[in-house]
């Protein structure tokens, strides 16, 4: 557990306000993560509607996950 960033980060602070300054640091970081995620969605979004309007459109000869690569991945 000492190796963790986390822990190194706080080990020698002696009052609760640096530990809860580190703390508020990862809170800031994860929104900013997830939020990031939220754009990524944002732009995926349509190009996956787009694709599967182009699937249904070729009917179902053209899947969009063949059983072959799903089988694949089940194995690994």
């Amino acid at each position: 557990m000492a190796t963790h960033p986390l822990a190194a980060a706080i080990e020698g602070y002696n009052t609760p306000d640096p530990i809860l300054n580190v703390f508020r640091k990862q809170a800031s970081a994860f929104d900013k993560f997830r939020k990031g995620d939220d754009n990524l969605m944002e732009g995926l979004t349509p190009i996956v509607n787009i694709l599967f309007t182009f699937s249904e459109t070729l009917g179902e000869g053209a899947g969009l996950v063949s059983l072959r690569s799903v089988q694949y991945i089940t194995v690994l």
